[in-house]
């Protein structure tokens, strides 16, 4: 805390109890941010997985279209 007149610092009785809550707090919000972190990340990758097999069905059907497309003008041919 703070001197005294003989120069010697004077201790605070609960200070190393207070500094491990203090400790104690800064570990519990981490792993609270991390926690809220990865919560985010994984409803992010919800959303992109679901956003790759609507992109893949739409590759799929425009495949599909462009297979019978080039079917029905072979048999044009014939």
């Amino acid at each position: 805390m703070g001197k005294m007149l003989g120069g010697e610092e004077e201790k605070d009785p609960d200070a190393e109890r207070k500094e491990e809550e203090r400790q104690e707090a800064l570990r519990q919000q981490e792993e609270e941010r991390k926690a809220k972190y990865a919560k985010m990340e994984a409803e992010r990758e919800s959303l992109r997985q679901g956003i790759r097999d609507k992109v893949n069905v739409l590759l799929n059907s425009y495949s599909v279209l462009c297979v019978v497309k080039m079917f029905i003008s072979s048999l044009m041919l014939i």
